[in-house]
């Protein structure tokens, strides 16, 4: 599920896979901005079969935050 959701955040913030830690983030990486982000969280929502609520979009800023909040979905 990890590499997945790097491959994903990689096409959706158009960087290369290998700069995506469990410390990437809204700040800092540069091309994390809010089009970025609303394309990525489409994806995501495409590609695992699920929908953010409003409150769970706010807190997923993070890579790890991402990972955690599937985890805690079995995905």
């Amino acid at each position: 599920m990890e590499d997945k959701l790097k491959t994903i955040m990689s096409e959706a913030l158009e960087i290369n896979k290998e700069e995506i830690t469990n410390e990437s983030s809204i700040y800092n990486i540069d091309n994390w901005d809010s089009l970025s982000h609303l394309r990525l969280i489409s994806t995501i929502e495409d590609a695992f079969d699920i929908t953010f609520t409003e409150e769970e979009l706010l807190n997923l800023t993070s890579f790890s935050n991402i990972v955690s909040f599937l985890k805690e979905k079995n995905i």
